[in-house]
């Protein structure tokens, strides 16, 4: 099994876990070789990745992040189709006005190299200003935030979009994602389906 190997400043060490008094699963005392299987398991199907360090340490991945939002089991998330060419986002507790009535949704989010899918954006917006109370931002930021995804959303509604002005926002909101204020998976998660949606942006 190859692993990707670089260092990541959110990494985790399984060794601290398992000094950590509570760490058990269903009542039992998880043991060295457990923790391992479970890693591999989860490394595998790309959740985690491995990091060069001593002592070994682990982080998790975009797609470890979309598998943790959805709220469901690891093995659910494994056994989804996965079309080509199309990357996969889970936002938990939807109120909105995608997929309503559910509490989940799937958002399918295609590569587009020739244009913008406003239908895609309009998505990407709602998803963004959902996320904002969230990222654990400053309060300007997220205030800025949600503007900005306000405006997305009503330039791609409105039959006919501006691309530059979608860009323009949408590189907006890519900064403030990869800005050190914005902690935890689901921060890098949004920037790369922000990147998906508008193609040209700088790379999460």
């Amino acid at each position: 099994m190859a692993l990707r190997h670089r260092r990541r400043p959110d990494a985790h060490q399984p060794a601290l876990f398992l000094a950590t008094p509570g760490s058990y699963f269903a009542g039992a005392e998880i043991t060295g070789s457990e923790l391992h299987q479970a890693l591999s398991y989860l490394a595998e199907h790309d959740l985690i990745e491995a990091i060069d360090t001593d002592p070994a340490t682990v982080a998790i991945t975009p797609q470890g992040a979309s598998c943790a939002l959805a709220g469901g089991s690891v093995q659910e998330h494994i056994n989804q189709p996965k079309p080509g060419d199309t990357v996969t986002f889970h936002i938990g507790e939807n109120t909105g006005n995608i997929a309503a009535n559910s509490r989940d949704f799937t958002m399918n989010a295609t590569t587009n190299k020739d244009g913008i899918d406003p239908t895609a954006v309009v998505m990407l917006a709602r998803a963004l200003r959902q996320a904002a109370p969230i990222l654990e931002l400053p309060e300007d930021d997220v205030i800025e935030f949600t503007q900005l995804a306000t405006r997305m959303e009503a330039e791609a509604a409105s039959g006919s979009p501006d691309p530059s002005r979608l860009q323009r926002w949408g590189s907006s909101i890519m900064g403030i994602l990869n800005s050190p204020v914005v902690s935890g998976a689901l921060g890098s998660v949004l920037a790369a389906y922000t990147g998906i949606v508008l193609p040209g942006l700088p790379p999460a």
